[in-house]
């Protein structure tokens, strides 16, 4: 999340830098556009971030218990774990 925030911001940076050697007034004003739309993209992944640390949970957590209901549910039905085939083991 650092690292998107960090090259959007450094990408304005020089969008701004750059608008100061604009010829016309038009020019001028697409990088302001170009400055406010990287901006705004900066925010939306804070607040992304934010509202996921708020509601809790990772998709590393969400994984983890998938992975773990489905290695809970492996095996036929019904069989004990020491009936179950050699190539089941093995994982």
């Amino acid at each position: 999340m650092v690292i998107p925030i960090s090259f959007l911001l450094a990408l304005s940076f020089f969008v701004l830098l750059s608008i100061d050697k604009a010829q016309t007034k038009k020019l001028k004003n697409f990088g302001y556009l170009v400055a406010l739309v990287l901006w705004l993209a900066v925010l939306v992944i804070v607040l992304g971030g934010a509202d996921k640390l708020v509601k809790g949970g990772s998709s590393a957590q969400c994984m983890m218990k998938k992975k773990m209901s489905m290695h809970s549910a492996s095996g036929m039905p019904g069989m004990r774990p020491e009936q179950m085939p050699a190539a089941m083991d093995a994982k």
